[in-house]
């Protein structure tokens, strides 16, 4: 910080340099009190990280369990000695065994694409979406339709386009 005293040449007054002491000791304040917000900042910055990451790795556990289980469940019935199952038994397990295996197949996928994308080997392409095709891709998807479930959509005319 520099000070000049354009209306004398001589030096500032006790009076001038209590005041100049006065507007150094602010700024300074003002700048360590910047530092101290942004250092406050990146510390709610990586609790945010941190607790979006528990959330994520307890929500994957979740959906990883759940295909796992019913994997699980159907081999383990298809592999009792006590039990004879006829074809159409044995073809629906099956059946159910081959989805879940699918939808494990797909969950690892994305995990190693989010992986991919954090430690920067992959490069996200934004392009745009469009929502109503979105959602009627979505409201199509198997699990989510059931016999007690019905999705109807419906979008303003000038959202459909």
């Amino acid at each position: 910080m520099v000070m000049v005293n354009i209306s004398d040449r001589r030096a500032f007054s006790e009076s001038d340099l209590r005041l100049l002491q006065g507007i150094a000791d602010y700024v300074a304040i003002a700048i360590e009190k910047s530092s101290l917000t942004r250092q406050a900042e990146q510390a709610r910055a990586i609790y945010e990280a941190d607790r979006l990451r528990s959330e994520l790795i307890s929500s994957v556990s979740h959906e990883l369990r759940s295909p796992l289980t019913l994997i699980k469940g159907y081999s383990t019935s298809l592999l009792r000695p006590d039990v004879k199952w006829d074809a159409d038994e044995t073809k629906e397990f099956l059946q159910v065994i081959d989805e879940k295996t699918d939808v494990l197949r797909d969950l690892i996928d994305k995990l190693l694409q989010s992986a991919k994308l954090e430690a920067g080997a992959m490069r996200l392409e934004k392009e745009p979406l469009l929502i109503p095709q979105l959602a009627r891709r979505i409201s199509r998807e198997p699990d989510l339709n059931t016999k007690k479930h019905c999705f109807t959509l419906d979008f303003a005319p000038s959202f459909r386009s």
